[in-house]
């Protein structure tokens, strides 16, 4: 039987027409997800799991595969790339968790008061799962007569003028459980600059980036924060650690209290399920990398945040990083819910939510979490 031969023209259009069909499915828009987080290692994970590409490709299977260093990754699963990811980092507390509100990210790792604050204000997002706990503590100048919490108490009040103690933000972690804490003591503070009538004033200093340089200057007396900058201000020698404040009495209270957490956008997680799921999936694994390898993790942590590894020697070691959603957890969740009604800064649906029972349904998406758990 006679081959049938095509003639050099058709044979050309026959070509361009496979051409542009494989052009197609390879140029197919893949998914972005744009994750929003800021530098310092209470978000170490992300940077975890950005930075051992081949430790999480042969443990499992899903990866990062870096595009542009500290900016833009593949998502990858089974060697199937799943999304582009782009990290953006800025300030925390309220205005990271508000960049899913302004459409500015798809997730963030932020922390769990300001989450509730967006979600009280009917904001379309929720927690995907947990990051870390602890990490924070109360830092005095070297200089000041107090090296524990009970001394820190006595020193409050025999001091004839204010200790001026600095926070980070309006609302955070920190400053709830430290001021619940004095008021525990029985100690009275003031966030008037100019009330000489108590014995300590608290002082918004604008991000935490201005506490060590503040401290250093003799503007303020200590600070409460976040880690890394504890370990910052003990490492320059300037300040010293009194107090862990998962530590504070009454003794074990403040333990496991949520610090931050994946939080993500509604419509994402509905759009991107497969995404959101994975990209969970890997920060969980990130968090166990963390806790099995952590000489590991404090090098590289130290390399991604430009700085000493004598810093987060002694700051990694103090955050607890986990999976898992368990009692101390959900206690710490029912304190913030509470002690943030109480001060007027929730009155809508978490508020409404924590009263009627349904708060786990509102803040979290414990579906997605379990899926994302399960593959761990």
């Amino acid at each position: 039987m006679k081959k049938k031969r095509f003639s050099p023209v058709l044979l050309s259009i026959i070509l361009l027409l496979l051409t542009v069909g494989c052009g197609k499915q390879t140029d197919e828009k893949l998914p972005l997800l744009r994750v929003g987080h800021a530098l310092n290692d209470h978000h170490a994970p992300l940077f975890i799991a950005a930075l051992n590409p081949d430790y999480f490709k042969k443990n499992g299977g899903i990866y990062l595969r870096e595009v542009e260093f500290r900016k833009k990754y593949d998502l990858i699963h089974n060697d199937r790339i799943v999304a582009e990811v782009r990290f953006d980092s800025g300030r925390g507390g309220r205005k990271l968790v508000s960049r899913l509100i302004t459409g500015e990210a798809d997730m963030v790792l932020g922390g769990i008061p300001s989450a509730l604050h967006f979600i009280d204000q009917g904001g379309p997002l929720r927690i995907l799962s947990p990051v870390m706990t602890n990490g924070t503590s109360l830092i005095l100048r070297n200089d000041l007569a107090a090296d524990t919490w009970d001394e820190f108490i006595a020193y409050a009040r025999t001091t004839k003028t204010p200790l001026i103690i600095g926070y980070k933000a309006a609302i955070s972690t920190q400053n709830l459980i430290f001021e619940t804490a004095l008021k525990n003591a029985g100690i009275a503070y003031s966030k008037q600059i100019d009330n000489q009538t108590v014995p300590i004033t608290l002082v918004n200093m604008f991000g935490p980036q201005n506490l060590v340089p503040s401290m250093k200057n003799e503007l303020i007396d200590g600070f409460v924060c976040n880690q890394p900058f504890p370990a910052m201000a003990e490492t320059d020698g300037i300040g010293k650690t009194i107090v862990q404040l998962s530590e504070l009495p009454p003794k074990g209270q403040w333990r496991g209290i949520p610090c931050c957490g994946l939080i993500a956008t509604d419509s994402f997680t509905r759009a991107q399920q497969e995404t959101s799921r994975l990209f969970a999936t890997l920060l969980m694994r990130a968090n166990l990398f963390i806790n099995t390898n952590q000489p590991t993790a404090i090098s590289q942590v130290s390399g991604w945040l430009n700085h000493p590894a004598a810093i987060e020697e002694r700051s990694l070691p103090t955050i607890n990083f986990l999976i898992d959603y368990d009692e101390a957890w959900t206690r710490g969740t029912n304190f913030w819910v509470k002690s943030m009604v109480e001060l007027g800064k929730l009155n809508n649906r978490v508020s409404a939510a924590y009263q009627e029972g349904t708060l786990e349904k509102l803040i979290y998406d414990m579906d997605l979490y379990k899926q994302a758990r399960d593959q761990i």
